[in-house]
């Protein structure tokens, strides 16, 4: 099979398109973070599944992921951790196993039956989106396999995130307020494209600029030559191809991040990329990689040259200016840190349950401390407060399975495809671990949803297909 029919083969997927194509959507609706919001993204995951089983059984291919992917397996125990948080059981037994939320189902008067969770509802809805998440997992995990399709869906979410950041930094630029979906999003000083939150738009900045530092860093190289005809020649070659695409959209993305003016998102942004820019130099040292200049020459031209393009143009030192600025004494997420302990020690085992955060934290806020806290500015505290220590510990299954597996990529894989990817992940994982420290960009769908998609990416390279087209292009050249 030639290489222009097997992409034929993979863009003849409506699967593959439908997977795109949520890709793009969830962060318009103010981030899928509005209970119909979330009822489109767990459809459209669900169709997606629907439609690539129909394909698979249309041309009689096997499942490889149920039988050959352990994340899959971590991930269906995570779903089902979260189900039984909402599973109705005796009293008598919820006494032992939570006594806290007996206690809370006595109260509200009910004596025979009552679930981990103190608000079942809540957390039936939160549940759904899970169940997305993981079906949107599966279906990246089957078509993942084929080095395109890897690259294709990088590409759809670096797009993902640079129309955001272009349309939120021209509406900033402007002035302007939009109506979008019955909610005015004002943007005053700071960009969010779609979102009402800067912080979380700076999140998505985040997972944008993972996908196209990995594309950027793992793309073709080019053989500049040393005269000056063959130097033009290759210097209009590159900037026709898509890694010139790519640059501009990291650049793009670079301005995004720094007018949402998010003093965590920002340095978590640059600290993501020099940490996996480092991690990068260690692997090509213990490869005893003789190219390793030209990654040192692609870092310093981001940090060079887009910050001090950003910097002269859109602004960086407002930013510097808010970090010398910030007290943390009058800061009020930092305020409620103290009382995150008292309340995962109330939940330890079980958890309170998904999405309660709101209803099992108000006993423990500080009295001085106003407004709702609908969730805590710390994802960490907020898993371990609804899920408990069985949760957390499923949440560190997948995120050190995943670590594992990328980074066997970075150091034995010879597809480039799955070094990007790699890339991705590693740049993703740095900044959000980073920026969830005081926010909560994976309880936003439209960040963990691509979040979700990069673990899909990172463990399909890992997946042996039987098709024979994916077949060739795990086993292609290294120009996979």
């Amino acid at each position: 099979m030639t290489r222009v029919q097997r992409t034929r083969s993979w863009l003849r997927s409506p699967a593959l398109w439908l997977v795109s194509l949520w890709i793009l959507w969830i962060p318009v609706p103010l981030g899928s973070n509005r209970p119909w919001a979330e009822a489109i993204l767990v459809a459209m995951a669900n169709l997606a599944l629907f439609v690539w089983l129909i394909e698979t059984q249309l041309q009689r291919q096997p499942i490889a992921a149920l039988r050959e992917s352990k994340i899959l397996r971590w991930l269906c125990v995570w779903l089902t951790w979260t189900g039984l948080q909402i599973v109705p059981m005796p009293l008598s037994w919820l006494e032992v196993i939570s006594p806290f939320a007996a206690h809370t189902w006595e109260i509200a008067g009910k004596t025979d039956f009552g679930t981990i969770s103190i608000d079942p509802y809540r957390s039936a809805s939160r549940w759904w989106l899970t169940e997305a998440f993981v079906t949107i997992v599966w279906v990246v995990l089957e078509s993942g396999q084929s080095s395109h399709v890897r690259r294709w869906l990088l590409g759809c979410l670096a797009l993902s995130a640079s129309l955001q950041a272009f349309g939120g930094s021209l509406m900033l630029l402007a002035g302007e307020s939009l109506v979008w979906f019955g909610e005015t999003l004002s943007t005053g000083a700071r960009a969010s494209g779609t979102y009402p939150s800067p912080d979380h738009f700076a999140g998505l900045m985040i997972l944008g600029g993972a996908a196209s530092f990995g594309m950027l860093v793992t793309g073709p190289r080019i053989a500049w030559g040393s005269r000056p005809v063959i130097w033009v020649r290759n210097a209009i070659d590159w900037l026709l191809s898509p890694k010139a695409t790519v640059r501009v959209m990291l650049g793009v993305i670079v301005i995004g991040v720094v007018l949402s003016r998010s003093r965590l998102g920002v340095t978590a942004f640059f600290s993501a990329l020099v940490i996996t820019a480092v991690l990068l130099l260690v692997v090509a040292r213990l490869r005893q990689h003789k190219g390793s200049w030209r990654l040192v020459a692609l870092l310093v031209s981001i940090l060079v040259f887009d910050i001090w393009v950003v910097s002269n143009w859109f602004g960086l030192e407002k930013v510097v200016e808010r970090l010398e600025q910030t007290q943390l004494q009058e800061d009020a997420r930092a305020e409620v840190l103290p009382a995150y302990p008292p309340a995962i020690e109330r939940y330890f085992w079980v958890g309170s349950g998904l999405g309660t955060f709101e209803f099992s934290f108000p006993p423990f806020r500080p009295a001085h401390v106003g407004g709702a806290f609908r969730h805590a500015h710390n994802d960490y505290a907020q898993f371990a407060i609804e899920t408990g220590l069985i949760g957390c510990l499923i949440l560190m299954g997948i995120v050190i399975t995943t670590t594992r597996r990328t980074w066997r990529l970075l150091v034995d894989s010879h597809s480039k495809s799955a070094k990007a990817v790699a890339v991705a992940w590693f740049y993703a994982l740095a900044g959000l671990a980073l920026h969830s420290v005081g926010d909560f960009n994976l309880q936003i769908p439209a960040n963990a949803g691509l979040f979700m998609i990069l673990i899909g990416l990172a463990n399909a390279c890992h997946l042996r297909s039987n098709r024979p087209e994916a077949r060739s292009f795990a086993h292609s050249a290294t120009d996979g």
